[in-house]
């Protein structure tokens, strides 16, 4: 998929099982790689140690080894966007105690060589590898592409962590859920097209549409990065009432 074609939002929809298989296709593929090791350039090593330094002291985000045999980040450009992406996070919340309040822990994404695999959050007691596994796909389609992901895949993390609280209330308090308050036996019915605001991205085929947890994942990343689906302006981007709901039930799980 050329970088042109994520600005059409087209979901790359992931099947039942999905993070498995991709954890899968990453361990065996991390385990191939350490045949041969991708260390950061000297003269880059100095900012790419202060970066990672920053992220786990700071926001308590580790972003594992940076330099010898066990590290597969290729360019410190790569580190800038994950910490851009930690900042904007953190900013959204409250700053870096709300951060590290709100996530509840320690975050620890794993850097693996894969190359046509999506980034990816496992639930909360399969994280093998990490809590996110960003891949290089993930980075080799430019900064917001890169940045926005992994907001994205923070938002995951933090519903997992939440027990699906997130993903579960702002459905329904946007109107994306309908459930049947007399009848709880009976599953709700997730339908973006009856929330109150359009949901951010592709109109014809939002990625938000595909469950509670995207949805949730997709409103919350674009409320805190809105430039990635800000350069189309054929895309949706978070309505305010939309943003409204997010904020208050990050605030809402902050003081939990």
């Amino acid at each position: 998929m050329t970088p042109a074609a994520h600005l059409d939002l087209k979901p790359r929809r992931r099947p039942r099982g999905w993070w498995l298989a991709g954890l899968l296709v990453a361990l065996a593929l991390a385990a191939l790689a350490a045949i041969y090791h991708r260390q950061l350039p000297d003269l880059t090593l100095p900012r790419a140690v202060q970066i990672a330094r920053e992220l786990l002291q700071v926001f308590q985000v580790d972003v594992g080894a940076v330099e010898g045999a066990a590290c597969y980040w290729r360019a410190t450009d790569e580190l800038e966007w994950t910490s851009t992406a930690v900042v904007r996070v953190a900013d959204t919340v409250g700053g870096p105690a709300a951060f590290v309040t709100t996530l509840g822990g320690l975050v620890r994404m794993a850097r693996v060589p894969v190359p046509e695999l999506r980034a990816f959050a496992p639930p909360v007691g399969q994280d093998v590898l990490g809590d996110i596994v960003l891949t290089d796909y993930n980075f080799d389609h430019g900064a917001d592409y890169a940045i926005y992901l992994i907001v994205h895949e923070i938002g995951h993390v933090l519903d997992w962590r939440s027990h699906k609280h997130l993903s579960q209330t702002v459905s329904a308090e946007t109107g994306a859920s309908q459930c049947d308050l007399d009848n709880p036996s009976v599953a709700c019915v997730f339908d973006t097209q009856r929330a109150v605001e359009p949901p951010p991205g592709n109109p014809a085929e939002p990625y938000a549409g595909v469950s509670t947890e995207e949805y949730w994942a997709e409103v919350f990343a674009t409320t805190v990065y809105p430039e990635y689906y800000g350069q189309s302006t054929a895309n949706n981007l978070v309505g305010p009432q939309t943003a409204d709901v997010v904020k208050t039930t990050l605030r809402g799980l902050g003081a939990e």
